[in-house]
């Protein structure tokens, strides 16, 4: 049994910065939720989802060559910005790509 919390606690130690940062966008997101006056389903999903995204975006933070350490303050951010607005953002740059390919399809089938 002493294994099992052995390797938890080392799992939480090199984890860390990743927990903190969606822990900070679930936090910021329920405080400003609370602050706006929106029912509680509302803020608890909308926590669950900015904390799941905070610890996404600390996740991939290395491969855009970005320096440990910033992972709470993006993790804020996601939370500031909320599930509302990161939807929004996303569905916004999937659809200008997919216009994007779209013309570039129309102008090949009219160049032909």
């Amino acid at each position: 049994m002493s294994q099992l919390w052995e390797n938890s606690l080392k799992w939480i130690a090199e984890n860390m910065p990743a927990i903190s940062a969606g822990l900070a966008g679930a936090g910021v997101s329920a405080l400003m939720n609370i602050k706006d006056g929106k029912p509680k389903k509302y803020t608890i999903t909308s926590a669950c989802v900015c904390g799941i995204i905070g610890i996404s975006v600390a996740g991939i933070m290395g491969h855009f060559g970005l320096e440990r350490g910033w992972e709470v303050f993006f993790g804020c951010v996601v939370g500031f910005l909320g599930a509302d607005k990161l939807r929004d953002i996303a569905n916004n740059v999937v659809n200008n790509r997919l216009n994007n390919v779209k013309s570039q399809q129309g102008n090949k089938n009219e160049n032909q």
